[in-house]
């Protein structure tokens, strides 16, 4: 039941992280209508990607918790999979939605081939999550360097929280889990911020 005690302490922060990614895209979309610059693309997708990955998990976990209440359903083993399945999804919209950050910051179009998709989902999907953010803040980092922007600050601050959200979990204490997850919102927020 530790799972569940989880699951209900870090479940309200899945609603602020979707509503702020959706605004990120929607924003990043009307960037790019206005800009042409393929970077605000690839923010859309992204955060479009990471919106629906939480609003995923959100539901998912909130339908879980809710069937615990039914002892039959609970020993059918329903609820399992449908936390495994809501954490499936969820990781692999993030590794998607990185990658595709990833990508715009490269300034080139790539397209990510199958055998990199299969590789993603072979490898623990943090740990990508955190290899891609890396690259991003450092991206972000040197783009700070040279213009000293407080918009790119903001951003730069941004994906720095939610890499260390993706780098807790990583460490097996419950406490970090959900240190991660506040993290991570407040990582959303800033980018948030950054692209007002």
């Amino acid at each position: 039941m530790l799972l569940l005690h989880l699951i209900r302490s870090e479940l309200p922060l899945y609603p602020i992280q979707t509503i702020v990614a959706f605004f990120i895209g929607y924003r990043a979309v009307r960037f790019y209508n206005l800009s042409k610059e393929k970077v605000f693309l690839h923010l859309n997708i992204a955060f479009l990607l990471l919106g629906a990955g939480s609003l995923t998990y959100f539901l998912g976990s909130s339908m879980a918790l809710l069937l615990t209440r039914y002892p039959k359903v609970l020993e059918s083993g329903f609820v399992v999979s449908l936390l495994e399945g809501a954490s499936l999804v969820l990781a692999v919209s993030e590794v998607l939605a990185y990658t595709s950050l990833a990508l715009g910051y490269m300034r080139r179009e790539v397209l990510a081939s199958p055998l990199l998709l299969i590789a993603c989902m072979m490898i623990t999907s943090n740990l990508i999550c955190l290899f891609l953010l890396i690259y991003i803040v450092m991206n972000l980092f040197i783009a700070y360097s040279k213009g000293k922007s407080r918009r790119t600050l903001t951003a730069l601050l941004g994906f720095a929280l939610m890499s260390l959200g993706h780098a807790f979990p990583m460490i097996p204490a419950f406490q970090l889990q959900l240190l991660g997850e506040l993290l991570r919102t407040s990582g959303l927020v800033l980018i948030l911020l950054s692209v007002r």
